[in-house]
């Protein structure tokens, strides 16, 4: 029997995610499918579909290959798939990037046609005007800093973050402008370790 996903109220909600912060530690793994979200929803807090579907599933070389029409199809059958999750769904490279009014339009096209609990979004100081604005929006912000796969054609490259005082001054940065911006949670990838987890005490 398929889960029931029609009602909200029986989800992880991004505010209960958030107030988890420096107690009991989140569970998140990442869901493309209606199978996989089935086998996953009762054992994680958080299901992330991530934009490197386009990757493993649909056979491009970056991230960069994801559309929004790509999310919402992969976000829909995760939703279905699940009845406890908080399900997060990425925001494509080109669908937030331009102007805050074009990210709030794509995170409402996410969040109306798929049922997620929240969006994904990858910066951190250049894109906190579309934090600010998808959470005045009504629709809760999980950010992404550190190595940003959008991005590394640009970047030259998947490189460890975190390696160089300048590097580690930056993230910062982005750190503090994705929190104020009103994300309720942060992913900090590929970043050297005691340098994430210095950022993760740093932030709310």
């Amino acid at each position: 029997m398929a889960p029931d996903a029609s009602d909200p109220e029986l989800r992880i909600s991004a505010g209960a995610i958030r107030l988890r912060k420096g107690g009991v530690p989140v569970v998140c793994l990442t869901a493309y499918t209606y199978p996989v979200a089935r086998l996953l929803d009762g054992h994680v807090d958080l299901l992330l579909v991530g934009d490197s579907v386009a990757m493993v599933l649909h056979g491009h070389k970056t991230t960069v290959g994801a559309s929004l029409e790509m999310m919402i199809a992969h976000g829909q059958a995760v939703i279905r798939g699940s009845a406890r999750a908080c399900v997060v769904v990425d925001m494509p490279a080109g669908s937030y990037e331009a102007t805050p009014r074009q990210a709030v339009a794509s995170a409402r096209r996410l969040v109306g046609e798929t049922g997620c609990q929240a969006v994904k979004l990858e910066g951190g100081v250049t894109v906190a005007p579309q934090i600010a604005a998808i959470v005045a929006a009504g629709i809760p912000v999980m950010g992404h800093i550190g190595l940003q796969p959008q991005s590394v054609e640009s970047d030259g490259g998947y490189k460890i973050k975190g390696r160089t005082e300048e590097n580690v001054a930056a993230l910062y940065r982005d750190a503090e402008a994705v929190e104020k911006a009103g994300a309720f949670s942060v992913v900090i990838e590929g970043t050297v370790e005691t340098v994430a987890a210095d950022l993760t005490r740093h932030i709310s």
